[in-house]
């Protein structure tokens, strides 16, 4: 249907089992791509990206997802929000999809990123819901760890780009610029 991402002209299809699981086809199939993708997972090199829909686990079901988005509070406790989104939302798709998406190597799919983009809505919406109710906070309760900035590199390497951020800085989406409409 039109709400399937594995499609030819989209994210590309399922993973051939002649072919270790291997994406055929699609923009971001070896054969069609036009990034040179290689993934090395537990020291086995594999060039593409592999799937392998439906192999194990399922997918979240609506319910779940307003399930979830009911949860209190955010964080510290098991049947929390960052708790159960992690364990109903977020886990089971990389599971379902199986491949590259179960593995160390899964941004490496494009398909990641439209899976977190998701789980990044979930979370707003969540935020909206429950205004006022205490978001991200450390394993004590407390709001430090929001100053805390942000590292996305290594020790060893330059940052890729300049501008450092804290976690306050990126929690809320309007200050950096987009913002996600909650219908």
């Amino acid at each position: 249907g039109a709400d399937n991402p594995f499609t030819s002209d989209f994210m590309g299809s399922n993973g051939d089992n002649l072919q270790d699981q291997r994406v055929t086809s699609g923009p971001f199939s070896r054969e069609h791509s036009q990034f040179d993708v290689r993934v090395w997972d537990e020291g086995t090199g594999n060039t593409g990206i592999r799937r392998n829909l439906g192999a194990s686990g399922a997918l979240p079901t609506p319910l779940d997802v307003i399930s979830t988005l009911n949860r209190t509070p955010y964080w510290m406790d098991e049947s929390g929000w960052e708790n159960v989104s992690e364990s109903l939302l977020h886990n089971p798709v990389h599971a379902w999809i199986g491949g590259s998406m179960a593995q160390a190597s899964s941004p490496n799919d494009p398909i990641f990123f439209l899976h977190h983009c998701y789980l990044d809505l979930l979370w707003e919406r969540w935020k909206h819901q429950h205004a006022g109710t205490p978001g991200f906070t450390n394993g004590a309760g407390s709001a430090d760890t929001n100053e805390t900035a942000l590292i996305f590199h290594p020790a060893n390497e330059r940052a890729p780009w300049a501008q450092t951020f804290t976690v306050r800085q990126t929690l809320y989406t309007a200050e950096l610029d987009y913002r996600y409409d909650y219908i």
